[in-house]
């Protein structure tokens, strides 16, 4: 949601006008903030409605509304390379994001850069590599939006750093990772939505699993509550027994063990193609760019016993 209103036909062409020239990023955010052409995530940071405003400026144009309008066409001439900016002050800005192979070993870099290509060139001499290629790259229209989802992978992947090749932006990344990332670039270069469908229940949980809920539950309220050292000292304050100081504790511990749940919600996500999702889908990085769309679906509560009675595949999805 947001606080402006989204302008359209002619009020959007002034508004334009009003700016003058779009001679930096800083001014086209701007821009795209005075018309309302942004969101919000669920961490409060702005999202620019790129593509939207792009769409909708030119369907105000195609009016002939308002004529002799002073905007460079270059930066709204195409949906797919909106955010790439033509004009050259807007290429010396942009910048990719880049996944780049060593041939020899398999290892992977992700990094950023304005010129992938001369950046192929510089990584074959720095680093221990053999013959390096980009797998693929997607354009952001600026360097600090490109950076916040290289930390994001490179976060994703910390536990995969290949120090061998050098650096800690080199990965021993599987199949499944790979082609997860990739599908995130096809996505992110067409501003195309992923469509998710999650089915849930509930379930009883197994003697064992409850067994062992419970035994988490007394000795986590039983610690916690002794070293708060509340509930201790209310306890001795009560009784004027030191004996209360170890009582009142395991009594805490005994209540939220009565308290463990029984059961249990599980859920299953599916894919486009209606088979489950790949581990290595990154929904939070397609999430933050409004890019996963996700349907829930239900169970009837205590129908089945276990995840792997969920369905192994469902319907697919039709093609939009």
């Amino acid at each position: 949601m947001n606080s402006h209103k989204r302008l359209v036909g002619n009020e959007l062409i002034l508004k334009i006008r009003s700016f003058g020239e779009l001679d930096s990023d800083k001014k086209i955010f701007k821009l795209m903030f005075a018309c309302g052409y942004y969101h919000k995530d669920h961490l409060n940071n702005i999202i620019y409605d790129q593509k939207e405003f792009h769409e909708a400026y030119r369907s105000a144009k195609a009016k002939d509304q308002v004529t002799e309008i002073n905007v460079e066409e270059k930066q709204y001439k195409s949906a797919d390379n909106f955010s790439r900016a033509k004009d050259q002050s807007a290429a010396k800005r942009k910048c990719a994001l880049y996944l780049m192979r060593d041939n020899r070993s398999g290892d992977v870099k992700i990094g950023i850069s304005n010129n992938p290509k001369r950046r192929l060139k510089e990584v074959e001499g720095q680093y221990n590599v053999g013959s390096v290629s980009i797998i693929d790259k997607t354009w952001f229209f600026s360097k600090e939006e490109a950076h916040k989802y290289e930390k994001a992978f490179h976060n994703r992947y910390l536990n995969s750093v290949s120090f061998s090749r050098g650096g800690r932006e080199w990965f021993n990344l599987n199949d499944e990772d790979i082609s997860g990332f990739l599908e995130w670039m096809r996505r992110a270069t067409e501003q195309r939505s992923y469509r998710a469908r999650t089915i849930s229940t509930k379930i009883w949980k197994t003697r064992d699993e409850l067994e062992k809920d419970r035994t988490s539950a007394f000795w986590t309220g039983t610690i916690v509550s002794f070293l708060t050292g509340i509930i201790p000292a209310i306890g001795f304050l009560l009784t004027q027994s030191e004996i209360a100081l170890f009582i009142t504790p395991v009594g805490v511990g005994v209540y939220c063990l009565t308290k463990t749940k029984k059961d249990k919600k599980i859920q299953r996500t599916y894919g486009e193609d209606g088979f489950e999702i790949s581990k290595g889908l990154p929904i939070w990085e397609l999430n933050s760019m409004n890019l996963w769309d996700e349907e829930q679906l239900t169970i009837k509560d205590y129908k089945i016993s276990k995840l792997s009675d969920m369905p192994n595949n469902i319907q697919p999805l039709k093609k939009k």
